[in-house]
């Protein structure tokens, strides 16, 4: 009666670590490309 689940648990865990690490990749993203717009438009002002 006491069915083994590890393998489901395990399963919706990764799911949610792999969302999770996409998310902070796009967050990376966008941080970034923010960065480089801020950059763009201080040398922009300078010259």
């Amino acid at each position: 009666m006491n069915t083994d689940t590890r393998a489901a648990h395990v399963k919706a865990l990764s799911a949610l670590a792999v969302a999770k690490y996409r998310r902070l990749a796009l967050a990376v993203n966008v941080i970034l490309t923010a960065l480089a717009l801020l950059l763009t438009s201080a040398l922009a002002a300078l010259t």
